[in-house]
């Protein structure tokens, strides 16, 4: 799967992405998130995002499977990003 910030984010990216509804997340979020084999935490460019990205998936780092942090390099975020680089991503994990 592939978590986003938010749901304008999702529609981007398509089926196999989630949102957490912005930068916090709730433990709730996480053992949800964990229960999945493929988690790719893809925030905003900024640097603020991402390291709550990075804080995310050491969260998720106790959980089966693997967690991996992407920055798009074309957006700022899937929204806004090149939909060639997207593709890209979801033929990479998903």
């Amino acid at each position: 799967m592939v978590i986003c910030e938010g749901p304008v984010d999702v529609w981007a990216v398509g089926p196999g992405a989630v949102a957490t509804f912005g930068l916090q997340y709730t433990m709730e979020q996480v053992a949800l998130l964990g229960k999945y084999a493929v988690r790719v935490v893809c925030f905003d460019s900024e640097p603020e995002a991402q390291g709550r990205a990075r804080q995310l998936a050491r969260e998720l780092a106790p959980f089966r499977g693997e967690t991996v942090v992407v920055r798009l390099e074309s957006g700022k975020d899937p929204a806004a990003a090149d939909p060639e680089e997207v593709e890209r991503l979801r033929e990479l994990f998903l």
